[in-house]
């Protein structure tokens, strides 16, 4: 199984630059067009911390948590499982 990773980052561009300082506010419309191209990839996320932080048997979560586990989340996956102290969810 290959697994390519990328950070998940969002960029600000300085909108306006006044005399005494720079203002930073964050572009929402590359922040909206970002979400809107990727919602099965923020879905993912969401649900894999939803079943992580859920009151569910651990098995249960485990499988739950491998459906919804692709190489685009697996960075999500490792970092439920070392917030939560539970390495069982990333063993083979």
């Amino acid at each position: 199984m290959e697994c390519n990773l990328t950070p998940n980052l969002f960029h600000f561009q300085p909108l306006k630059q006044y005399e005494e300082e720079q203002v930073y506010k964050p572009d929402f419309d590359a922040a909206l067009k970002e979400v809107t191209e990727r919602v099965d990839y923020y879905q993912a996320k969401t649900m894999m911390w939803g079943i992580a932080l859920s009151n569910m048997p651990e098995k249960k979560k485990i499988t739950m948590l491998r459906k919804w586990t692709s190489d685009e989340t697996l960075r999500s996956l490792i970092r439920n499982a070392k917030a939560l102290n539970k390495p069982e969810w990333i063993r083979g």
